[in-house]
Formats: C-alpha cells, structure tokens, sequence
C-alpha cells in the first residue's frame, strides 16, 4: 500500500491503492485471497472483509458497456415496427426512445427542452420552427447528422393514399406539398409535433 496503515478504510484510500484494489476485483480475485493479501501486509481480516466488500460494491455499481436487457410491454402485435413515424404502441415507444434520439425531449413538467437540437426559435405566430443542430451527432453507420438529413425525414409521408383521395395528380403533388429546407424551417399546422420526431442518439453514441 501507497501509506502504512494495518487498517485501510475504503474511504481514505489513496487514489493508487484504490485502482489497485478495484482491479484486483475485476480481474476476479476471491475473498479469500483478496484477505490473506491484505493481511499479509498487515491488515487485520476484519478490515481486510470490509474493504473487499467495499471495492466489491465499487465494481458491480461501475457502468459497463454492452449487457442485455429484458422488459415486457402488454401492446404488441402484427404492426409492431422500428419506423419511428409510424408508432402506435407503448412498445414501439419504449423501443423508439432505447434506439434513437430527437431534436427535443420532455421534461419532467411536459414542457420540452434541446436533445438533438441545441437552439428551438420560432416565429411570433409559432408556425415557422427554427432548430439548430447539435454538431459531433452520429447515426449507427458513422454519417453525420446534418439539417439535410433532418429535412429529409420531416418531409417523410406518414400515410399512403391516392391520388384520388387527395383530390391532385402527382404532377401537382409537389407543389402543394410542404417543403422542410435544410435548414430544419418547417411550417404545419401543428409545428411543435415535429420537434418529437426521433432522429438519431446525441453524445459520442450512434443513431
């Protein structure tokens, strides 16, 4: 040990000691050999047993990368998807909000705050939507997130019909058709719901 002291409390350990004794953890030293260590440098076995617990609970609360979790959810079925502008489910959400992240977030109070997006403006009338992107965003396959690709999928249809039913043809389709600039400006109806619209995870992860 860094100082000599028969009783090494988890708490006063120097930082070299503490890295010391969690790695001898991790790499899976028993009790047994983790106390007769201890006391052979002088320590009593009471306080050898705590300190292995100490550094025990240490490893087991230290974040680990990978694992696997399990959740059960009570609506699923045929329409189950991973498109998240056709989630209909609890399911689909709990998935959705595992795999992918948004230009916003709720808070605890149902307002909403910045995820994806670093800035939210809008116009006085709250039907023009300005965001703006949070640099160093990544999807799965390393393509950077861009207001291009944002654009691009606020412009996605959500429903499938004809022509018929929207009463045009498809040589007018685009002119009646909301255009998102790359910029990530939409105007709607309801402007606030695309602020929901998953994109990609933020930080260092991927989409």
């Amino acid at each position: 040990m860094s100082e000599k002291r028969n009783d090494p409390v988890l708490e006063t350990l120097s930082p070299a000691d503490r890295v010391r004794f969690l790695n001898m953890v991790k790499k899976g030293i028993t009790r047994r050999d983790f106390m007769h260590y201890m006391m052979a440098a002088g320590a009593t076995a009471a306080a050898s047993g705590t300190l292995f617990t100490g550094m025990s609970d240490v490893w087991a609360s230290t974040p680990k990368r990978g694992g696997r979790v399990i959740f059960a959810g009570d609506q699923h079925g045929p329409n189950d998807t991973l498109d998240p502008a056709l989630f209909t489910s609890a399911t689909d959400y709990f998935r959705g909000r595992m795999y992918y992240g948004s230009l916003t977030r709720l808070t605890k109070n149902l307002g909403y705050e910045p995820e994806l997006a670093e800035e939210i403006l809008s116009n006085d009338s709250a039907t023009e939507w300005t965001f703006k992107i949070r640099k160093g965003v990544e999807f799965h396959d390393g393509k950077t997130l861009t207001a291009e690709a944002i654009a691009e999928l606020l412009h996605k249809p959500l429903y499938a019909v004809s022509m018929g039913e929207l009463g045009t043809t498809p040589e007018a389709l685009p002119q009646i058709t909301p255009q998102p600039s790359a910029s990530a400006v939409s105007e709607a109806h309801h402007p606030i719901s695309a602020t929901f619209c998953p994109l990609g995870r933020s930080g260092s992860g991927s989409a």
